[in-house]
């Protein structure tokens, strides 16, 4: 895992605003836990990884590059 990519600032936020992640959130703090923490990290998919999402995933223009 890589560290956070200041260049994604905006689609972090958007993330983050997203209903399901905003009711994981809510959950982890209702199940008693501690505080949640949310933490910036960028991934890198091989070429094979690629390939593989590529062919599992029906094309749409969000998910190209």
């Amino acid at each position: 895992m890589l560290p956070e990519d200041t260049d994604l600032g905006d689609e972090y936020d958007i993330l983050l605003s997203e209903s399901m992640v905003q009711l994981a959130l809510t959950e982890a703090q209702h199940a008693g836990r501690l505080a949640s923490h949310v933490q910036r990290r960028t991934l890198q998919i091989s070429p094979f990884g690629q390939q593989l999402w590529s062919a599992c995933t029906p094309a749409s223009p969000e998910l190209e590059s």
